[in-house]
C-alpha cells in the first residue's frame, strides 16, 4: 500500500475500502448528482433555481476535481459540498410544495370567479 500514490480521491477510497467500496461510492456519488438533477429540473424558473443550480455546479465541479487531487475530502471544501446538497434538497422541496400552494390558492381563486360570473349567467330576472 506504500507504493499507491494517493493523489487522486478515489485512488485513496479503492485503497481503503478495495474495488466494491469504490464502485459504492461512485454509486453513492452518481445518485445525489442524479437526484440533484432531477429536483433542478422539476423546479420552475425562479430565483432559487438560479441558486440552486449553482450549487449544483459547485458539487459537480468539486467531483471532477476530485479525480486528480482529494478535493472532497478538504476541510472546507468537503463540508461546503454536504451543505450544498441539503440544500438542493431542502429548498427543491420548499420551494415547488410553495409554488404548488400559490398554484392551488390561484386555481380557487379562478374556480370561485367563474362561478360567480355563471351565477350571474343564469339568475332569473
Amino acid at each position: 500500500m506504500a507504493e499507491l500514490g494517493t493523489d487522486s480521491h478515489f485512488v485513496r477510497v479503492w485503497a481503503e475500502c478495495g474495488v466494491v467500496g469504490l464502485w459504492l461510492h461512485l454509486a453513492v456519488l452518481g445518485f445525489i448528482l442524479g437526484k440533484g438533477f432531477y429536483i433542478l429540473w422539476r423546479l420552475p424558473e425562479c430565483s432559487t433555481r438560479e441558486r440552486l443550480v449553482a450549487l449544483y455546479a459547485g458539487i459537480c465541479g468539486v467531483t471532477a476535481a476530485s479525480y486528480g487531487n482529494g478535493v472532497i475530502t478538504q476541510i472546507p471544501t468537503g463540508l461546503l459540498v454536504y451543505l450544498s446538497i441539503a440544500f438542493i434538497v431542502a429548498l427543491g422541496v420548499y420551494d415547488r410544495e410553495r409554488l404548488e400552494k400559490e398554484s392551488i390558492v390561484e386555481n380557487d381563486l379562478l374556480s370561485s370567479a367563474k362561478a360567480k360570473k355563471n351565477q350571474r349567467k343564469f339568475q332569473p330576472l
